[in-house]
């Protein structure tokens, strides 16, 4: 038996609507099965033929989901529920809202895009040099307010005289240039002098509040707690599961042979009490540990103290999210005066501080000796800048009774100057129980935006990304390539995500993309190298979370490419009760191709980027995203241009000699990618001489306080 659906898919406005896919879905158990396919006619109408089960009453469903997706599988209707025991099932006209179906604009399939606004000023923030000093800007020309929402912020212990503090975030360094000195040479003493013109956050907040008896700062940081019921669950099932399982095999295995079972059944609970106790006892301290919140609030207690009589009106607060069901407050922004904010891609962490040269040591990045770290970031002034205020208030107000709520602010009105105007969409992913105000039902515009944006593409996909494992992300770029056969995709990725499982899950993303898309995808890593004979190698971590399409959208923002920033954790999933999703905002730009004084800020996100990642550079090292090759696509394609500058690349590394390799990619393997995660695995697997260079895997860091490397620069040894 089986059951035929007939109907016809319209525009609620009455133009011919792009091309659409009908789908049957059955969910069952654990797991959902596609169980038909259609794609309507020119004139809309479909017929969709579902089999059902016959041999089983019990294993056959009593329904199916009745959906109806654009070309990168995104759902432009709500799902209609039909019985799988009706033969035949007349739907009659389905109407879909026009907004819902078509464009770059996310509605939720409510037929209305929101957080919509014109005329924006934005300034493409590029790695942390340019993005932390935009922010040391924005907050010494604060006047009333400064809202900041942030997954760190790091603090060294308060003393009154600043220079007797340890530096731990510098944000904008001043003159004289940092000179890191000879560690090996110590003497004379060196002298530890306070570097006036550098500007630290924790410092330039409590400066700008103690001078302005009308400035507010407000700062929100992610805090970590235990949730009810996953986290008590798992604390009381965790440890007797894990006790059973490390003592199964070497012991329980051999007693239970031996006819034991019984008596080994008090080593397994006894075990499993002392476990739980000490878990008990470090799991909330853990947890604190992980979270910057009480440091940052003594920081700044102490301070206003200090500043006495002055009264610095700062607060520090915790966004609680318990774990493991509700993700992380993974958003950051600063926000002043309710007029300019910044959308950074990076925590504050000096860690994240470094130059489009990516040098293999650079002091500025501090005490940090994991890999050298690319981010990108944007500035934002005029009226998109109170829907990013409504999203802090949306945060800083959910716990909070309403005699202390922060209200919305009136609208910046236009502006000009930075790199451009252009129009905004502020979109978000939000999980619904922890908002009140969402009734349960999770916001999920990111992911949304990508799907609609790769759905309209037509010449090319540019992603950055530093993750790249969510499988809805994959199977919308699947369709679009399968689809649109002159369509490009070119895709950036580091070759370690540092989540565990990650690096595999990638590497089978890719391989599927690979396949469907045959030549016209290329995926590629970032490296930077020394210009020595005897080469330093190093990976560039990308933290990136960036996207370009066709030179008329683009997105940047907090909001990574896997389950967690977009639509459901997977690897979070089997220790939860319901979904788990992080709490992410992204800025997406749209821009009308018929606007003939467009600013086509799209445009200078990708020249910008490629500039830097393909070495196209001025006479003083910096990216040169003017150069000609950059303007246009080439008759040979965007891919082609990447393949070519990663190949000589790869020949300039394995020849050796002086001349200067700027910003480089290479290939990401096509077998064994998610194994091959080490410096000099991967270097090899593309095809790297490695007699030649030296591959990096811990760079030397820099104190602040003492002015010197510590440690040393170190290669990849291991085979």
């Amino acid at each position: 038996m089986s059951v035929v659906v007939t109907g016809r898919v319209v525009s609620d406005d009455g133009d011919p609507l792009p091309p659409l896919r009908i789908e049957a879905r059955a969910d069952w158990f654990l797991t959902t099965e596609l169980l038909a396919t259609a794609a309507p006619e020119a004139n809309g109408n479909f017929t969709l033929t579902v089999p059902t089960v016959e041999d089983s009453a019990l294993l056959a469903p009593s329904s199916f989901r009745l959906r109806v997706l654009d070309l990168a599988r995104r759902p432009v209707a709500p799902d209609k529920e039909l019985a799988a025991t009706t033969p035949n099932h007349q739907l009659g006209e389905i109407s879909l809202p026009r907004k819902d179906v078509d464009g770059f604009l996310v509605t939720g399939l409510t037929g209305t895009p929101k957080a919509v606004t014109g005329a924006n000023a934005l300034k493409l923030l590029i790695d942390g040099e340019e993005a932390f000093g935009r922010i040391v800007e924005d907050i010494e020309s604060a006047e009333t307010s400064v809202n900041i929402t942030q997954l760190f912020f790091p603090v060294p212990s308060f003393e009154t005289k600043p220079a007797d503090e340890r530096p731990i975030l510098v944000f904008r360094f001043g003159q004289p240039a940092l000179v890191a000195s000879d560690p090996a040479d110590r003497t004379p003493p060196h002298a530890l002098e306070l570097r006036p013109d550098d500007v630290r956050p924790e410092r330039l907040l409590l400066q700008k509040a103690t001078d302005s008896a009308d400035l507010v700062v407000r700062v929100l940081l992610n805090n970590p707690e235990f949730g009810w019921p996953e986290a008590v669950f798992w604390l009381v099932v965790g440890p007797p599961l894990a006790v059973g399982a490390a003592l199964a095999l070497p012991v329980g295995v051999p007693l239970l042979l031996a006819g034991c079972g019984l008596a080994f059944l008090p080593v397994v609970l006894a075990g499993s009490v002392l476990v739980w106790a000490v878990m008990a006892a470090v799991a909330p301290d853990a947890l604190q540990d992980s979270s910057h919140v009480e440091r940052l609030q003594n920081y700044f207690a102490k301070g206003i103290t200090a500043a006495a009589p002055k009264q610095p009106d700062i607060t520090v607060r915790g966004f609680d999210q318990p774990v493991p069901d509700q993700g992380v407050m993974h958003c950051k922004m600063v926000i002043v005066d309710g007029t300019r904010a910044v959308v950074i891609g990076s925590p504050f962490s000096q860690r994240y501080f470094d130059t489009q040269k990516h040098t293999v040591e650079e002091p500025r990045r501090g005490s940090n000796t994991s890999p050298i770290v690319h981010d990108v970031s944007i500035g934002i002034r005029g009226p998109a800048v109170r829907d990013l205020h409504e999203t802090m208030c949306l945060f800083w107000n959910e716990d909070l009774d309403t005699d202390h709520i922060v209200t919305d602010t009136d609208p910046p009105q236009q502006t000009t100057g930075e790199d451009g105007l252009a129009t905004v969409q502020v979109v978000r992913t939000l999980n619904g129980t922890r908002f009140d105000s969402l009734n349960g039902k999770s916001e999920k515009g990111i992911l949304e935006c990508y799907l609609r944006a790769f759905a309209a593409a037509e010449t090319y996909i540019y992603l950055e990304t530093q993750y790249f494992t969510d499988s809805v992300i994959t199977d919308a770029l699947i369709s679009v390539l399968t689809e649109k056969p002159a369509l490009e995709l070119i895709l950036v990725v580091n070759i370690e995500p540092d989540v565990f499982l990650y690096p595999g899950r990638q590497a089978k993303q890719i391989a599927r993309i690979r396949k469907a898309g045959g030549s016209r995808v290329g995926v590629f890593t970032r490296w930077v190298c020394t210009d020595d004979v005897f080469s330093w190698v190093a990976p560039v971590y990308l933290h990136s979370k960036a996207a370009a399409v066709d030179d008329i959208w683009s997105t940047i923002g907090s909001a990574n490419l896997d389950g967690l920033s977009l639509d459901h954790n997977l690897l979070l999933s089997p220790l939860v009760f319901g979904e788990t999703t992080a709490s992410e905002v992204n800025i997406s730009v749209v821009e009308k191709t018929s606007d003939p004084v467009a600013s086509r800020f799209s445009a200078l996100v990708r020249r910008r980027l490629w500039a830097e990642h393909l070495g196209f550079v001025r006479p003083d090292g910096n990216p040169a995203p003017e150069h000609p090759d950059l303007a246009n696509r080439p008759s040979t394609g965007w891919v082609k241009l990447w393949e070519t500058k990663a190949s000589a690349a790869l020949q300039r590394l394995n020849l050796g000699g002086l001349d200067p390799l700027p910003g480089f990619v290479l290939h990401y393997p096509d077998k064994d990618a998610g194994k091959v995660t080490t410096p000099r695995k991967h270097l090899a697997a593309v095809g790297l001489d490695l007699d030649r260079i030296r591959p990096v895997s811990k760079t030397r860091g820099f104190d602040f306080f003492k002015t010197w490397w510590s440690g040393v620069t170190e290669e990849d040894k291991k085979s």
